[in-house]
């Protein structure tokens, strides 16, 4: 079906995993390190704006955040982890089209003519230009729209393909079929 396909990098999926691990376990550690020091580390004051007393000092701050980001992290990385598509590449390409499935597209197949213009860049990156994203933007699913939205259609950006590993075949065959259907 497609003559070059690159899928998500599970490698690099891991990494950025581990490091929302690392910030978690940081935040479970702020949080039982400021209980277990609450008293040492903690002032009553007097708040003029709040019209109460506060406690303040660094067992309070460190709980809060702790508590914030102990919440947050699970969140986000879950809905990360909702949004890849590991069976399906996340680009694509054969003489009808590109096929997209990253960058908040959701198995979004283009073909050629929806395409104003591809620029290549003195790096050898490719950036692909809509004709008409709106009409693109409007096809996908829910919460991405304004996301998609704000960068194609407001701020006009291209999609845009790096020119290493498997992008190096893809990025050949997008200018090789591009020139093609545009001569």
């Amino acid at each position: 079906m497609y003559e070059a396909e690159t899928f998500l990098d599970k490698r690099k999926i891991k990494k950025v995993y581990i490091v929302g691990l690392i910030f978690f376990l940081l935040s479970v550690g702020s949080i039982l390190w400021a209980n277990a020091n609450w008293d040492a580390y903690t002032e009553v004051r007097y708040s003029l704006k709040y019209g109460t007393n506060v406690h303040t000092g660094l067992a309070p701050i460190l709980y809060g955040w702790g508590w914030g980001f102990a919440i947050a992290i699970p969140i986000i990385y879950g809905l990360m982890w909702l949004s890849f598509d590991f069976k399906n590449p996340s680009f694509a390409v054969n003489r009808d089209g590109v096929f997209i499935n990253r960058e908040l597209f959701k198995k979004t197949f283009l073909p050629w003519n929806e395409f104003d213009r591809i620029d290549e860049q003195d790096n050898g990156e490719l950036w692909l230009y809509m004709k008409d994203p709106a009409k693109i933007v409007k096809q996908q699913p829910g919460f991405r729209k304004p996301f998609l939205k704000q960068t194609y259609v407001k701020d006009q950006s291209p999609i845009s393909l790096e020119n290493d590993g498997d992008f190096v075949r893809i990025n050949e065959l997008i200018l090789k079929y591009w020139h093609k259907s545009h001569v």
